[in-house]
């Protein structure tokens, strides 16, 4: 009997993997939160796994899963273009209506086949106008106030939205113009009111009017957000329009009415497990608060806002209620959660699948894709890390699974930030800003290095 105790026990002890400690360099100033949490077997890891730390851009992982959840794999958003009237002597006797849907991977192959699709009919003349209907949900001017404004990033966000809201500027001519022709863009230029590092600025009398700094030096193409991404959507159709030489009175806002209305074609976007994969690869904002209102609109949370939506998936995900989310991207400075919330969500969705696409697939892959590509490269460490990076001035972040040279399987969470420069480069105090905005890139650098040897020595000691 003691013989076979002995050799229970034995059995027992060599069936624990123990997670031998690993060290974090912290520098002044510096918080962490670690959580690495066993899939089936093996020990925990954790270092201030209860510490919340700006998420950036991992709180992907929480509404991207709610969206999924919500809405199913197979989803798609549906644009669609209508015509009231009647259509005689190839005059279309009326006007068009283009209703959105969120859609945010929106771009000119879609508005030339709705153009297209006009052109079909025969179509040569409207005698009416162009309306866009935005009202599916509420648009806002930009996703987070955040930063300087001047962010491609941060763009406006509705339920129409087109190449992801970003205007592109030719330099080269006399004046700054779009590199569309005939779209409703105004420069001026000015001498004052700029931050260290910025060339251009928002201005107040109307939505795609921009202040550009006199002398700035600017790249042959300059990329600014548009702010009222309806209205940019609108615009850009009514330019393949033209192109086809179809030309409307004027475009305007308009709720589409429910009845007399034909349909000219409904667009339907990619199905969503692929945008959720795009959204995780690309890192972009706009489709993650986009996919994320979508899912709101699908559960009739009312009123359909960012902060509302973020509320709503933290309830839908069993959160901490008083959890500090306040949208759906990370792209906020105010965003707070701990590793140990992160890892654990992770660990409870290893096995999840809507039909064939788990979550594990739709991350990226040390090595190969997204943001981590170039990280954890070697052969040693490729394919073992699958994740979503976040980042933002002083902050550094990655949070997924990681297979371990034991063949072991964890969800994971590092969370790393110099928090006072954090705080202090949102406030946006002229006299500081570019002191520490030159300070980013080699704290950004230090902090990849820490992480990246912390992540490999897990993969190797575990």
């Amino acid at each position: 009997m003691i013989q076979f105790l002995k050799i229970s026990i034995a059995s027992i002890i060599c069936s624990i993997t123990i997670a031998k400690p690993i060290d974090f360099k912290l520098n002044k100033d510096e918080l962490v939160s670690i959580s690495f949490n066993p899939i089936s077997k093996g020990s925990a890891f954790n270092l201030s796994e209860t510490q919340a730390i700006t998420p950036a851009s991992t709180l992907k992982l929480l509404s991207m899963i709610y969206a999924l959840n919500t809405l199913g794999e197979s989803f798609t958003f549906k644009t669609k273009f209508f015509y009231s009237g009647e259509i005689k002597n190839n005059t279309l006797i009326g006007d068009l209506y283009i209703v959105g849907d969120g859609d945010p991977y929106f771009n000119h192959p879609s508005l030339i086949n709705l153009a297209m699709a006009l052109k079909k009919l025969r179509v040569e003349k409207v005698e009416g106008n162009l309306y866009y209907d935005n009202t599916l949900f509420a648009q806002a001017e930009s996703i987070s106030t955040m930063g300087l404004g001047d962010q491609t990033y941060n763009p406006s966000l509705g339920a129409l939205n087109s190449e992801f809201n970003r205007l592109s500027l030719w330099t080269r001519a006399s004046e700054v113009e779009s590199i569309i022709p005939g779209l409703p863009v105004k420069i001026t230029k000015a001498q004052q009111g700029f931050f260290p590092t910025q060339n251009f600025r928002s201005s107040e009398s109307s939505n795609e009017s921009w202040f550009l700094k006199k002398g700035a030096k600017l790249k042959i193409r300059e990329d600014l957000p548009v702010r009222d991404a309806s209205m940019w959507s609108a615009h850009l159709l009514n330019f393949h329009l033209n192109t086809l030489g179809i030309k409307v009175k004027s475009i305007q806002a308009k709720k589409a009415p429910s009845k007399n209305l034909n349909l000219i074609t409904s667009l339907e976007s990619l199905p969503l497990w692929n945008l959720v994969s795009l959204t995780m690869e690309y890192s972009n904002n706009l489709m993650a608060e986009a996919i994320t209102l979508r899912a709101c609109a699908h559960r009739n949370v009312s009123p359909i806002t960012i902060k509302n939506c973020a509320n709503d998936y933290i309830k839908s995900l069993g959160l901490p209620k008083d959890l500090k989310i306040f949208n759906a991207s990370g792209l906020s400075v105010d965003n707070e959660i701990s590793a140990k919330i992160l890892s654990e969500l992770l660990k409870n969705h290893f096995l999840k699948a809507w039909k064939n696409h788990t979550f594990l697939s739709l991350l990226s892959y040390s090595g190969q894709s997204g943001w981590i590509r170039n990280r954890l490269a070697s052969p040693d460490y490729n394919l073992r890390v699958y994740a979503k990076t976040g980042s933002l001035d002083f902050v550094n972040n990655i949070a997924g699974y990681i297979r371990t040279k034991s063949g072991l399987w964890y969800s994971f969470s590092v969370l790393h930030t110099q928090d006072k420069k954090r705080n202090a480069i949102s406030q946006l105090n002229r006299k500081n800003y570019k002191v520490l905005k030159d300070q980013t890139d080699s704290w950004r650098r230090s902090s990849l290095d820490r992480v990246d040897q912390l992540l490999e020595n897990f993969i190797d000691n575990n």
